[in-house]
């Protein structure tokens, strides 16, 4: 499963593909935001969950920051992670479903049985599967495929710098909540959500390169532009995926600010770019916000 469960936007995009060759590697440059409020300062990382392992994106200003930083801040706690298995295997089959033929359709049904066979997935368990659940499923089967790792991602690479350095490492979330986000969307929602990720499969590498490739240069606006188009593919997700998301964790920053000192906050990318992101809503309360390019 994909580190911290959620991470929608990389897990379309990032998650699908069949190739088994990274495709990007050397050096990456990633979207980085300094928000000062004058005496608390938090540095913000657009983080991608899972990445090649040839790529090099710690930078002189990620190397800055890990080293001013009293603490790092992500998605979900460390701890949380070895729970996440078991909360899966129970939340996503906590609802009756029908099957999968009748929910998506023969054709897209007999794809998705053949994008989850790496995971021992039959169609005895597809049918009882709901269908966020197999979402996830068929990105971490194929992220996997796609030489993509979870050690190799942002929040791996900063946790281990950060327990190194003796510092602390919290969570913005629980993993029950992230999953119960997934877990709380209409039926509808979420079939609309599996047969996008389907039928967009021969897209997948594609996707991918364009994706690794606009993150690694730092590219923001294009990053924005493909979030939104994401998004977009899917009525309902955005909402309670990302914008509600975004508005917790700028109030939690706000209330962290209260005390003195530099967090680094390392979040999806798909938060810190375009509609509603994390800095806009930092600006908006009080924070003087700059790009670290």
């Amino acid at each position: 499963m994909a580190r911290g469960a959620l991470a929608i936007l990389t897990t379309l995009l990032l998650a699908a593909c069949s190739s088994p060759t990274p495709l990007v590697t050397g050096e990456a440059h990633p979207p980085m935001w300094l928000a000062d409020d004058g005496d608390t300062r938090f540095i913000l990382i657009g983080s991608v969950h899972q990445l090649p392992s040839e790529l090099d994106w710690q930078d002189a200003r990620v190397a800055r920051a890990i080293g001013q930083a009293d603490q790092l801040l992500l998605e979900l706690d460390p701890a949380e992670l070895p729970h996440v298995p078991a909360l899966f295997a129970q939340m996503a089959h906590d609802e009756r479903v029908g099957s999968l033929d009748a929910r998506i359709g023969r054709d897209l049904s007999e794809a998705a049985l053949d994008m989850v066979s790496g995971a021992s997935v039959d169609e005895q368990t597809a049918d009882a599967l709901e269908s966020w659940g197999l979402v996830l499923a068929i990105g971490s089967v194929q992220s996997t495929d796609a030489g993509l790792s979870n050690e190799a991602g942002v929040e791996a690479a900063l946790t281990r710098a950060f327990q190194r350095a003796n510092k602390p490492v919290r969570g913005l979330e629980r993993a029950a909540d992230q999953l119960s986000l997934f877990d709380a969307l209409p039926p509808a929602t979420q079939d609309a959500m599996l047969a996008q990720v389907i039928s967009e499969r021969g897209q997948a590498q594609a996707n991918i390169r364009t994706l690794l490739n606009a993150w690694a240069r730092g590219d923001v606006a294009l990053l924005a532009r493909i979030a939104a188009e994401d998004v977009a593919k899917t009525p309902g997700l955005a909402e309670p995926l990302v914008y509600t998301r975004n508005r917790a964790w700028a109030a939690a920053l706000t209330a962290l600010a209260r005390r003195p000192g530099t967090i680094l906050v390392a979040v999806g990318t798909g938060h810190l770019v375009g509609e509603q992101s994390l800095p806009s809503l930092l600006r908006e309360q009080g924070f003087v916000v700059t790009a670290l390019r």
